[in-house]
């Protein structure tokens, strides 16, 4: 739980990610809560991990990232 930084964002180069909690459900996957900063909007941020820490692609597939799941919150200035 922390802060940490993801490369290659599209529109600023860097996307500014933090996770808030961790938690592991009752399957063994690991949920992480937090937000990401784009420069541009504030989101909050829920990734789900398969229990071998792989990217959980059965949690929101119809997404732009299956497996993350953003809701925008706050548009910065």
């Amino acid at each position: 739980v922390g802060q940490f930084l993801v490369a290659n964002n599209v529109a600023t180069g860097v996307t500014q990610d933090t996770a808030a909690d961790v938690a592991i459900d009752s399957q063994g996957r690991v949920v992480i809560v937090g937000s990401t900063n784009d420069g541009q909007f504030i989101s909050v941020l829920v990734i789900r991990l398969t229990p071998q820490g792989e990217l959980d692609t059965t949690f929101n597939p119809g997404g732009t990232v299956p497996g993350i799941f953003t809701y925008s919150v706050v548009q910065e200035n």
